[in-house]
């Protein structure tokens, strides 16, 4: 396994946050005038080395697929051969969906 560019030493310390809507999750990025990564961001960064826990969860990007359905990444540890591949890496959901 390659090494990490990205520090992970606090992540460990980090708790899960509990399931929040997507769509509650994006209006509150838009309120403080940010937003999610989107999918080509996310796979720069997880190519180079960006950590993630055993369990995969899924992670909100800025790209909605539809006029309804965002798109969500997810992947496990260190992966540099990151692929993005449907269902395997990413899927889309409804944003009242708890991710």
């Amino acid at each position: 396994m390659a090494p990490s560019r990205f520090s992970s030493s606090s992540a460990s310390n980090v708790r899960t946050p509990p399931a929040a809507l997507i769509r509650t999750a994006d209006d509150t990025l838009r309120r403080i005038s940010a937003m999610s990564a989107a999918v080509a961001g996310n796979d720069i960064a997880i190519r180079a080395g960006l950590p993630n826990g055993t369990s995969p969860l899924y992670i909100l990007t800025s790209d909605f697929a539809g006029v309804l359905e965002a798109t969500v990444v997810r992947w496990a540890g260190i992966q540099t051969a990151y692929t993005d591949q449907y269902s395997a890496n990413m899927t889309w959901a409804a944003p009242t969906t708890a991710r």
